[in-house]
């Protein structure tokens, strides 16, 4: 048997001078036979304030009390084979303090800046008995008690209307309070971006991002620079012609404290044309991209990738609400260093159907075809197929109040490598909603889950929503029942009543 239940209790003054306050408490228990189980104790306060709509202060603490009765855990580290039955206890408590300043100087220069200040501990004790006063007596016992400060700032200036300027400088500590470590990232990073209209036919942007970034306190303390260079140009020659051509270019240098490691640097490079087109009046749309990638590692080529995209979308005014598109996509990856080269090519069609009566009756219809093949440099060629249809029918209003919904879905997957029979998954989905005089809400809820290489599901859920004293009281019933219907045939209920009032 399993059994929750919470409080909760939320503050919101109607004016600016009291801050936001919400306090929630959650019980959740578990039993077997009559004996208990588990037992879950949470207690979660928040508070919100913001000071002249400057600075504004929130704060978060938690407190969790696990206990597992007869839980199985390993009594001794250096052999996992010995385990035993024993109790359990768990402790989690934590605490999050966030201030956030966003302060505009003008039009044209923004600050922003935010500091988070977050500790968590957690204790673990596994032994056989527990004092009343919660004081540990004996048995065994693991901690975890961390520190987290995060600091950043950032400066945007906008000289003139293309262009902006902006540098961000992040720290992060993170120390480990139960072994004594102290771990710094230190980042900051400037960026340049430009977007302007040269003509009324042609768009540019240009873009620079420059970040360093300082690792101290670990293993392997580094120093990363990562600077990004991209340009884009939009050029509309026709009011149904769109050409896209870009350039996008990442360097990578990172170098170590430890003089005995090499300095690693790589350089990625991307070109890419983009060609829109639309014909008919826009009843076919046509998307053209074509993609050439280059990986540099240490001064050597070590990859590169071609790519090609084709996409049609035909709508017809003769039969609206009707769409068709297919697609395909064809790739080919080169790994310089392994001499190796292979393909994919994919093939996908989606069929799109939507029908309504009056906005009361609305029947859609959906059916997705792909298939796609995978030719490696060594190995065997495979090939991949996928089939999804589905059927929904919504019927809204048929009586003042009530909504009917009914989907079937349906799933088929085969792989010519597998050497099994394909797998066909059906479901079937039942909703149907009563809402009666405005102040209840009574839903239904039916979905069966049949598999063909797994064991079939059904579920049921109802619930009963009420509302009294013009809203200012709530009241939610609910019941669900999981069943499954193969194998270890079980069946999961649960129920839940839930009572909101505001003062």
């Amino acid at each position: 048997m399993d059994e929750t239940w919470s409080v909760e209790y939320t503050f919101e003054p109607a004016g600016v001078a009291l801050p936001e306050a919400n306090v929630k408490f959650e019980r959740d228990r578990t039993a077997e036979g009559g004996q208990p189980l588990t037992r879950n104790d949470r207690v979660e306060a928040n508070l919100d304030y913001t000071f002249w709509n400057l600075l504004d202060v929130s704060a978060t603490a938690e407190r969790e009390l696990q206990r597992d009765v007869n839980s199985t855990v390993v009594t001794e580290p250096a052999d996992d084979t010995v385990l035993a039955e024993i109790d359990t206890l768990r402790k989690d408590r934590s605490y999050q303090v966030d201030l956030t300043l966003d302060k505009d100087f003008g039009e044209r220069i923004t600050l922003e800046a935010d500091w988070t200040n977050e500790r968590q501990l957690t204790e673990e004790y596994y032994g056989s008995s527990y004092p009343p006063d919660g004081i540990y007596a004996g048995g065994g016992i693991s901690r975890d008690d961390t520190l987290n400060n995060n600091l950043r700032a950032k400066l945007v200036y906008v000289p003139i209307d293309p262009l902006e300027l902006s540098i961000d400088r992040e720290v992060n500590w993170n120390k480990n309070l139960q072994v004594g470590t102290l771990e710094v990232v230190d980042t900051t990073t400037g960026n340049i971006n430009y977007s302007a209209s040269l003509t009324e036919t042609i768009d540019v942007d240009l873009a620079y991002n420059d970040e360093r970034k300082e690792t101290r306190g670990t293993d392997a303390d580094s120093y990363l620079i990562t600077k990004d260079y991209s340009a884009a140009l939009d050029f509309a020659p026709l009011d149904n012609v769109l050409l896209t051509p870009s350039y996008d270019r990442t360097e990578k240098v990172e170098s170590f404290e430890d003089p005995g490691a090499p300095r690693e640097d790589s350089v990625d490079e991307t070109w890419e044309v983009t060609l829109d087109v639309g014909f008919w009046d826009d009843q076919v749309d046509l998307g053209l991209t074509r993609t050439y990638k280059t990986t540099v590692e240490n001064g050597n080529e070590t990859a590169d990738t071609r790519n090609w995209d084709v996409d049609l979308v035909f709508s017809f005014d003769r039969i609206p609400n009707l769409v068709l598109e297919p697609q395909y996509t064809y790739t080919d990856n080169v790994d310089r260093l392994a001499g190796t080269n292979s393909i994919e090519k994919k093939v996908e069609v989606a069929v799109d159907y939507e029908v309504s009566l009056n906005d009361v009756l609305v029947f859609y219809a959906e059916h997705i075809y792909t298939r796609t093949s995978k030719d490696p440099d060594e190995g065997i060629r495979t090939v991949e197929r996928n089939d999804d249809t589905t059927l929904n029918l919504l019927w809204s209003e048929f009586l003042s109040g009530m909504e009917l919904e009914m989907e079937v879905n349906r799933k088929a997957s085969d792989d010519s490598g597998d050497d099994k029979l394909p797998q066909i998954d059906y479901t079937y989905t039942l909703s149907y909603n009563y809402e009666i005089l405005e102040d209840y809400l009574f839903t239904f809820e039916y979905e069966y889950d049949k598999k063909s290489d797994a064991e079939d599901t059904r579920n049921y859920f109802v619930s009963l929503s009420s509302e009294f004293l013009d809203g200012l009281l709530i009241v939610d019933m609910e019941y669900e029942l999981d069943q499954q219907l193969e194998g270890d045939k079980r069946d999961t209920h649960r129920y839940l009543i839930e009572v909101q009032a505001q003062f």
